[in-house]
């Protein structure tokens, strides 16, 4: 491969893979797009790739299963559960794709101000202290978290991160508490207007 070539594969988006998989007519060229796209060091996010009607398909073929089996893994799993896939699936894994699912288990944990590094070894697979901190540094450099280590506090202080792939089926239940939320900063509002006209009337 030219190295014109390799920069320009290292520049694909996902939303090209997903073009790229959803226009090719053969299984095998697809799955060598899919796994392009998961080996793609920049590329952290396939639920665009997981929901192409072609690449569901696959389920069905014993051949290629695996295939939906891993990206559902990548899109919502963690660690663990990619270590328990079977050995056959396994053995066509570079070690590449366990980094990269460490640090999708790290944003997992992402929910508030602060995640416990001791949580953070756990999910991750039982690291050392040292190799946490590597793994996060290179998390904010690649702009998937923003924070920072407070060691004494055994904490990593939370500014921002990349919310991982979430589940069609989560998707009702996510909008039906924002029409909560939502409803209810209406209440408070209202409540206040009410308030307040009522302090203008009485002055």
């Amino acid at each position: 491969m030219t190295q014109g070539i390799s920069e320009a594969l290292a520049r694909r988006s996902i939303e090209e893979y997903a073009h790229l998989v959803a226009a090719s007519t053969n299984d095998s060229d697809r799955i060598c797009l899919i796994m392009e796209a998961v080996e793609a060091p920049h590329i952290f996010f396939y639920g665009v790739l997981l929901h192409i009607p072609s690449v569901m398909a696959l389920a069905t073929n014993p051949s290629f299963a695996w295939v939906p089996q891993l990206l559902e893994v990548l899109c919502y799993g963690n660690t663990a559960e990619l270590c328990a896939l079977p050995a056959d699936v396994q053995k066509r894994l570079p070690s590449s794709i366990y980094e990269k699912m460490r640090k999708l288990s790290v944003l997992s944990l992402c929910r508030g101000d602060v995640i416990s590094l001791k949580n953070i070894r756990e999910i991750v697979g039982g690291s050392g202290d040292v190799e946490v901190e590597v793994l996060l540094l290179e998390m904010m450099s690649e702009g998937l978290i923003e924070g920072c280590i407070d060691q004494r506090q055994d904490l990593f202080l939370l500014k921002d991160w990349a919310p991982r792939d979430v589940r069609p089926s989560e998707i009702g239940k996510m909008r039906e508490k924002l029409e909560a939320w939502c409803a209810n900063c209406d209440a408070q509002i209202t409540a206040i207007q009410r308030i307040l006209k009522g302090e203008g009337e009485w002055q």
